[in-house]
């Protein structure tokens, strides 16, 4: 068991950069329990806010957080099954839930690296419509 039953948990996708890792410093200082996630664990070393997922959870945990990290495409249903199956053995339960994964970038690698789509406006290729659509609108699903 990962979790420290006191406490609640808050899983926070898209959480190893940008807002999502605020939320996660943030909800770790309320006393929370960090579930942070994102597409792959180099994801939070694209824009140098963190060196790895590593320096993350020692942050966390220096707070008082059980925090751990969990990779998952939430765009792929079977992986978003295992992932929340993979949290509920270590936590038992998400108290909290931040949907913060999404942009509007193509990210075509495991790092979410790819820029914004090549027409970024009404004539949006199909591609990258569906790519945007499904980070922003079904992940949260």
């Amino acid at each position: 068991m990962v979790a420290d039953n006191n406490k609640k948990n808050a899983l926070i996708t898209g959480s190893t950069r940008g807002l999502g890792l605020s939320y996660a410093y943030y909800l770790a200082d309320k006393g929370y329990n960090i579930i942070i996630h994102d597409l792959s664990d180099q994801a939070c070393k694209v824009y140098g806010e963190a060196k790895s997922v590593d320096e993350i959870l020692m942050k966390l945990n220096k707070k008082g957080s059980s925090s751990k990290f969990y990779e998952c495409d939430l765009t792929d249903s079977n992986d978003v099954n295992d992932f929340v199956s993979r949290i509920l053995k270590d936590y038992n339960d998400i108290d909290v839930l931040i949907n913060n994964a999404g942009g509007d970038i193509k990210g075509d690698d495991k790092m979410a690296a790819g820029g914004k789509a090549s027409f970024n406006n009404f004539f949006l290729a199909e591609r990258d419509f569906s790519t945007i659509y499904n980070r922003n609108f079904l992940s949260t699903l």
